[in-house]
């Protein structure tokens, strides 16, 4: 599911105009400070055990006492080497957990409403590409991913739902109006599925062949619904007259919002900064390692 929808992010950046004075600045509410530059390192040797296999299977299943046992020790590995869940490693160099770990945060709450705690991880300081959000489980002696999402413009609901902004708004609404996903939680797979998402087309940043005659609030503005993928085709793989028939009014969107949000209300959820202190009170002791490749040694 996420491929697919890397996939079609990537195609809608690359085939949509830039509006409004042509900002392709990150979300509003990211920081302005440059992206690092990361030098170019080579992959490490499998002869050295350090695969993704290896990596994963020792970063997601292991026993613990309790789930915040567990948690902790997946946010030591973030801590101490910057291996993030998904057994990737911060891209920034020279990772030292005094100088980059506590500008991420995580948080231990029941964000889906099953009756268990997750591990919230947010994972910015990174790279634009490889920064995430991870919401994770533990059951069963392992670490189960329940969805991995952008960290930015998040916004979580009483109901399970979980608004995900995009990295970038690159289409016909600028700032104004910044694209995002819909996710819903699955009881019977305990992960989230994307319900669709949502652009926009503001008539003050981009005039040209506004759809007027769907624009029946008047309000200057309609709606691109991306449930499927021909909506996906449609909004940015087509011409301009095309797009404007892909577009739908205020009504139609807000129906469609109502329809999956369903009286959910935004919750405030308990971030702590990514610190030593803030781990080690999870009750799990940081480990004693040499070097990354200790985690699956033995």
């Amino acid at each position: 599911m996420k491929q697919t929808r890397l996939l079609l992010l990537a195609a809608a950046l690359a085939l949509s105009l830039t509006a409004c004075g042509g900002s392709q600045t990150d979300t509003p509410s990211e920081s302005d400070t440059a992206e690092p530059e990361v030098p170019e390192t080579e992959a490490p040797a499998e002869e050295n055990g350090s695969d993704d296999s290896r990596y994963r299977a020792a970063l997601l299943e292991f026993e613990a006492d309790t789930a915040e046992h567990a948690y902790g020790r997946v946010l030591w590995d973030a801590y101490q080497w910057g291996i993030v869940p998904d057994s990737n490693r911060l891209q920034l160099p020279d990772y030292g957990a005094s100088k980059f770990a506590d500008a991420n945060s995580f948080a231990i709450y029941d964000v889906d409403n099953d009756g268990r705690e997750e591990l919230l991880f947010c994972w910015p300081n990174d790279i634009v590409a490889d920064r995430a959000a991870y919401i994770l489980e533990y059951a069963n002696g392992k670490i189960q991913e329940e969805i991995q999402l952008y960290p930015s413009n998040m916004t979580f609901y009483d109901n399970g739902v979980i608004q995900e902004g995009w990295s970038h708004s690159q289409g016909f609404a600028g700032e104004n109006f910044w694209p995002y996903y819909l996710n819903v939680y699955d009881p019977e797979t305990d992960t989230y599925e994307t319900a669709g998402a949502v652009d926009a087309w503001d008539v003050s940043c981009y005039a040209d062949n506004f759809p007027t005659d769907i624009d029946q609030d008047g309000d200057g503005m309609v709606y691109f619904l991306l449930i499927t993928d021909e909506d996906w085709k449609q909004r940015y793989g087509s011409e301009l007259t095309s797009i404007a028939e892909a577009a739908v009014d205020g009504p139609v969107y807000d129906a469609w919002r109502d329809s999956i949000l369903q009286d959910g209300q935004p919750i405030e959820i308990p971030w702590l900064p990514l610190t030593r202190e803030n781990i080690a009170a999870l009750g799990y002791p940081e480990p004693e390692m040499s070097k990354p490749e200790d985690l699956f040694a033995g």
